[in-house]
């Protein structure tokens, strides 16, 4: 009997233990859901007062501007009414950087917070992980609608910064037969969703790239006349990198087709200047053999270009030509006659928006963020372009802020700001907190009175797509700068107070009687180091394999060859 009575005790005891394992694992799933729905409502509360506060967001970014050719930046230009007007009613950076010129990964990193390497996107054809965490998907999940119209090939869909976007525009490519959209054609776009959604707190992103090469006005004149048999059939401008395709009726008979140049040559051309012609394809239903054309692209300048084509019938039949083209080395006086023009005419666009959304009572309450990518290069030491060079022309970057509350005309002049500083500078305002993964810094005190977040040290590369390869770097301490350039020697500078990098300082070993000097040995003693560290970061960041259509768009935009 005692064995029995010890054996239903026991069986007793387990019971309780049992009841309370249920009790505290009831308890535990209780404190979880609370805990959940406590964080639900503090996310809600969060997005209520960000939107009762801003309810729009325009983030408005402007590729391949140049800060140099902006009122806001250069007193002498009075060609930029809107970016004048936004800088007199808002905020502006005057030393604002990117720690990239290259349009994909500057972008990610402005709506990431985060380094290009840290991301692995370093470079134009790369994929934004689907583990980043963007401003899109932030303002997303806080109760904002979020829309995008892009206007250059690099950040099409398949590279994924469209991911957190209710409404993702990329219609360039095939549709537009060219591999950029213009300013008029974005705008109109985006004030289609606007009107859509204008009722609700939205997000929208509005990329403008009318300073990007080709350097082209869009009225520009025809650069090529195509002539059949010698009498003129239809005229284009192959500098705007378009694919054509044009219709002919070919008479029976052998037949001549030909490319005729209209460009006028300019005193400042070079040998390498011409019109690149490259024949894509000569199809037609009823004719079996049709020249190929030359692999390789023709070059047009003062010669025409001809092919000789059969129609062995009686009888005329359609034939199709495709063809493309752009400006190879354009002369300095051709880029500084049309860039200036790409950017009044973006300017005038953005105005447009600006009065648009002022008309329908949407301006006002607007947090408005107004950047740049990147700059340019325009030849001022050799350069043209962007993503191989860390010159200042190239790494400064246009930053402005406008909303209620914020200071109007407030230059912030004594700091430096990087672009990865944009995405926690524009939470805080809403109020919404930082991802832990960003590496930038809120920039808010710069005018509430706390100071600006500064940087001992931070580096910017330039990198060829083609080659996989580092080509230049950038490193700076503040206000001194270190300037190498694809293995040549390096320069150092005093940026603050020579932006352009026209004096080079003397000395990149360590003297105890100049700061300047320590600060670039610093720089100099670090370099190789980090020039390694990228480029071991850029052949290990898993890129995926390019489609026949993105190489395409990476050639049609001169990134590759």
């Amino acid at each position: 009997m005692g064995r029995l009575h010890a054996g239903a005790a026991g069986a007793g005891m387990s019971e309780r233990s049992r009841g309370r394992r249920r009790l505290l694992l009831a308890v535990a799933l209780l404190v979880a859901a609370l805990a959940a729905a406590w964080l639900a409502w503090r996310d809600e509360l969060r997005g209520w007062r960000a939107r009762a506060r801003f309810p729009r967001v325009v983030v408005v970014t402007l590729d391949t501007l140049h800060v140099d050719f902006t009122g806001p930046y250069n007193p002498a230009v009075e060609t930029t009414p809107t970016l004048d007007r936004f800088a007199e009613t808002g905020i502006t950076f005057d030393h604002a950087y990117t720690t990239v010129p290259i349009t994909l990964p500057a972008h990610t990193s402005l709506f990431s917070g985060r380094l290009p390497p840290d991301l692995g996107v370093m470079v134009n054809g790369d994929v934004v992980d689907d583990a980043v965490e963007t401003l899109a998907e932030l303002l997303s999940r806080h109760g904002y609608r979020t829309g995008a119209v892009t206007s250059l090939g690099v950040l099409n869909t398949p590279a994924n910064l469209s991911q957190g976007f209710d409404h993702y525009d990329d219609e360039v490519g095939g549709r537009w037969e060219r591999w950029y959209r213009t300013a008029d054609e974005v705008v109109a776009a985006a004030r289609g969703w606007v009107e859509q959604v204008a009722g609700e707190p939205f997000f929208l992103w509005l990329h403008l790239s009318d300073p990007h090469e080709p350097y082209l006005p869009k009225d520009a004149p025809p650069d090529v006349r195509l002539l059949l048999d010698g009498e003129p059939h239809s005229e284009w401008t192959l500098t705007t990198k378009e694919r054509y395709r044009t219709a002919l009726d070919l008479p029976p008979g052998r037949h001549t087709l030909t490319w005729q140049p209209l460009r006028e040559p300019r005193p400042d051309d070079k040998p390498a200047t011409s019109l690149v012609l490259e024949l894509v394809e000569l199809d037609s239903p009823e004719l079996d053999e049709l020249p190929a054309g030359p692999e390789e692209e023709l070059f047009l300048y003062q010669e025409r270009y001809s092919l000789e084509v059969d129609n062995p019938h009686d009888r005329p039949v359609p034939l199709a030509v495709t063809f493309r083209g752009r400006t190879n080395t354009p002369p300095a006086s051709e880029v500084y006659e049309h860039y200036p023009v790409e950017i009044a005419f973006m300017d005038h666009h953005l105005g447009e928006f600006e009065r648009f959304m002022a008309e329908r009572g949407l301006a006002e309450e607007t947090l408005w963020v107004v950047v740049s990518d990147h700059g340019e290069g325009l030849y001022r030491y050799g350069s043209i372009g962007h993503a191989t060079y860390t010159q200042e022309d190239q790494l400064r970057i246009v930053w402005m802020l406008r909303g209620p509350g914020l200071p109007a005309g407030r230059r912030v002049s004594d700091q430096p700001v990087v672009v990865e500083d944009v995405l926690p500078t524009l939470l805080e305002l809403l109020g919404l907190p930082v991802p832990r993964a960003s590496t930038g810094h809120s920039q808010t005190g710069c005018w509430s009175g706390d100071g600006c977040v500064g940087r001992e040290e931070w580096w910017a590369y330039g990198a060829d797509v083609e080659r996989e390869e580092v080509v230049a770097l950038a490193g700076y301490r503040w206000p001194f700068k270190l300037l190498w350039q694809n293995r040549r020697r390096t320069g150092g500078f005093e940026v603050a107070s020579d932006p352009w990098e026209a004096d080079e300082l003397s000395g990149l070993e360590a003297d105890d009687r100049d700061r300047g000097p320590r600060e670039l040995a610093r720089l100099a003693a670090s370099l190789e180091r980090h020039r390694r560290g990228l480029q071991k970061r850029l052949e290990e960041r898993g890129a995926a394999e390019l489609t026949p259509e993105q190489e395409e768009m990476l050639r049609g935009l001169g990134y590759i060859n």
